[in-house]
């Protein structure tokens, strides 16, 4: 039985001070007034990455492009140079991370392979959402079949894994379709920027310009993102929604009716 004697311990959301615990294998086994001075730290419950992608920790300072459109342009461009064995380094180094900074649960958006093996080793808890991201493919069916393999080889090493659409405007109609049927849970980038609007409800912006140069059809609906995803069935208590920055307290309420989670960041 070991003897914990913090500044504080935060119960129920409040951090309450002059406790000490008795902690054996993990479990509190006793709370009590401090029968002594107090050491200089808090105890808590463990953090949750509501939103994470481990994958993406070796481009840390890498892309200095101020502009959104721009920035995660250039971060699927390097995403292609990165070899499987770099993402799998540093998908254990970001894991690492977040478990030495308290972390224990993670929501992990994950379009590689890598997240689940480096989750189990640093013992994160969690679920992996294994990207669906077809809309700016040639040929859609090839990307089921890349992810549906991706999904099985996480699966066989941590549990909690279900296929997860990217974003409504990166994702076509018939994958979003069957995702919307499904009951697993789902994270889903939503309202980042303005860019999504302008794109799914009137067809303009950076985001219709890329896919007319590309070649590929434009899939406007004539709404705001939130009421296509609402639409498409995507709004669910199921549903995380990532980001959520550019929507207006009618959608908001939307969102609330449907109870869905936000992750804000």
């Amino acid at each position: 039985m070991h003897l914990y004697r913090p500044y504080g311990v935060v119960m129920n959301g409040e951090l309450v001070v002059g406790l000490e615990l008795l902690i054996e294998g993990g479990v509190i086994h006793e709370i009590r007034p401090h029968t002594g001075i107090p050491d200089a730290y808090v105890i808590s419950p463990a953090f949750v990455n509501a939103h994470s992608h481990l994958e993406y920790r070796g481009m840390q300072d890498k892309i200095l492009e101020p502009r959104y459109f721009e920035w995660i342009w250039e971060l699927t461009r390097l995403k292609t140079l990165e070899t499987p064995e770099y993402v799998r380094e540093v998908c254990d180094l970001a894991a690492r991370e977040n478990r030495a900074t308290g972390v224990a649960l993670v929501g992990e958006h994950s379009d590689r392979v890598g997240s689940a093996q480096a989750m189990v080793r640093n013992g994160l808890g969690g679920w992996i959402y294994q990207e669906m991201l077809d809309g700016f493919d040639s040929d859609p069916s090839k990307r089921l079949e890349i992810v549906q393999e991706k999904f099985r080889e996480n699966q066989a090493v941590f549990e909690d894994v279900s296929i997860s659409p990217h974003a409504f405007h990166t994702v076509r109609e018939n994958a979003m379709a069957i995702i919307a049927e499904a009951t697993d849970p789902i994270s889903i980038h939503v309202c980042e920027t303005p860019l999504e609007d302008a794109y799914v409800r009137d067809g303009k912006g950076q985001i219709a310009e890329l896919r007319t140069q590309l070649g590929i059809d434009l899939t406007v609906t004539g709404l705001g993102v939130i009421e296509s995803l609402d639409r498409a069935g995507i709004l669910a208590p199921r549903t995380q929604c990532v980001h959520v920055c550019d929507v207006n307290p009618e959608e908001i309420s939307l969102l609330a009716s449907r109870a869905v989670s936000i992750a804000h960041c």
